[in-house]
């Protein structure tokens, strides 16, 4: 994701700023290490278009430390302020680089509990974006230079710069949604479509008008084809989380998704069909299609996945024998000890709807007492999950 293919110049009204200064290539950089040494030690010469690499390159080598350098936090924290006081000059393109490069880095060293050497780089960072909180005010900065130069920037800067809001769960404020309202879409290729509405979804920031915009739009192409099952299963997710409703759009997303073959990524599946049961959307041609697909992929699965797909059907009210079987059972049984309260109310939905159907397939005893403890001991009255 974050690369979406919209054309324009990607350029802005302020002279030959990005290419002042030097251009260092940090392509042969093999750590995070001798990465923030070439450029601490160029940092007073270096072009906006090099701080802009640096910050891409950084989000590939996180997991490369390297040699240990005790100077790391402190030299980070120089190439974070310069990048700050820089970006006001930077060009489109370079906001848009900076600010996904900044967001993966964020969002990798960040994701769980995972537990880092005091001197891995990547606990480095956490301490200086997520402990220290440095993550609002960098975002603050990009985004206030985005609004600066809306008129100019091209439709893959600007969804490559929603999706890096979308990324850390910043407001992506409604400034560049209302913008984005008053465009064109026709350059916006699927994927930046898909970035814009799930970073807004993901962020939280209702933006009907914007949604209604893309909605239209999507529903309007004569054609799907150019969609990947991602795009097509990140709008339809994101729509969904949103509480927006759109007929006309689910009925282009259905009907392309079970025309492809293409649906083979579990997650894309599960999200899918959550997305439709969840805006009321239960198009059988689409649930009888994935069905299959699901069956012969069990075991790749996550619980998220299992009991979300589970929910789904059972919100459809369509019965599936050749998928909810005693191998789907055997599935949800393997996951028993990690489902959440969230997940085992959904699965208690789906044992009430299955002993209504008079299937006979059970969950095991111990697994259904969960599953009733999880219903009484919690209201889960929107049984929704977060996108994994």
């Amino acid at each position: 994701q974050g690369r979406g293919r919209g054309q324009g110049r990607g350029g802005r009204g302020r002279g030959a700023t990005s290419m002042q200064g030097r251009n260092l290539d940090f392509r042969p950089c093999q750590t995070v290490v001798e990465l923030v040494n070439l450029a601490s030690s160029n940092l007073e010469s270096l072009s906006n278009r090099a701080i802009a690499a640096f910050w891409s390159a950084l989000s590939r080598l996180l997991h490369k430390g390297g040699a240990k350098d005790p100077n790391l936090e402190e030299k980070l924290r120089c190439v974070i302020g310069t990048t700050c006081t820089r970006m006001h000059s930077f060009q489109c393109r370079d906001l848009a680089q900076t600010s996904l490069g900044i967001a993966k880095t964020i969002s990798q060293v960040s994701r769980g509990n995972q537990q880092y050497r005091a001197d891995d780089p990547r606990r480095v960072m956490r301490g200086l974006f997520v402990n220290e909180s440095q993550c609002s005010p960098v975002f603050d900065s990009i985004a206030s230079s985005a609004v600066g130069m809306l008129n100019e920037i091209d439709a893959r800067s600007l969804s490559n710069l929603i999706y890096s809001f979308g990324l850390v769960k910043y407001n992506p404020t409604e400034a560049v949604g209302n913008h984005i309202v008053t465009r064109s879409l026709d350059n916006f290729w699927p994927q930046a479509l898909s970035n814009v509405v799930w970073a807004y979804a993901t962020a939280g920031v209702p933006h009907p008008e914007l949604l209604r915009k893309i909605g239209d739009h999507v529903a309007g192409l004569k054609s799907l084809d150019p969609f990947k099952p991602q795009e097509l299963s990140n709008i339809a997710w994101a729509f969904a989380t949103a509480g927006v409703s759109h007929t006309k759009l689910f009925e282009k997303l259905s009907d392309a998704a079970a025309r492809k073959g293409e649906f083979i990524e579990t997650q894309h599946i599960a999200n899918f069909l959550w997305a439709c049961a969840t805006v009321g959307y239960t198009d059988e041609r689409l649930f009888s299609a994935f069905a299959p697909v699901i069956g012969s992929k069990l075991d790749e699965c996550s619980e998220q996945e299992l009991t979300n797909i589970a929910w789904a059907y059972s919100v459809a009210n369509l019965p599936r024998q050749d998928l909810f079987n005693k191998g789907y059972v055997s599935a949800l049984a393997s996951n028993e000890k990690v489902f959440s309260g969230e997940q085992l109310a959904q699965l208690h939905q789906w044992q009430l709807w299955q002993q209504e159907l008079e299937s006979g397939i059970e969950l095991p005893q111990s697994l259904q007492e969960k599953c009733r403890n999880a219903l009484t001991s919690a209201s889960y009255s929107n049984l929704n999950y977060k996108m994994t």
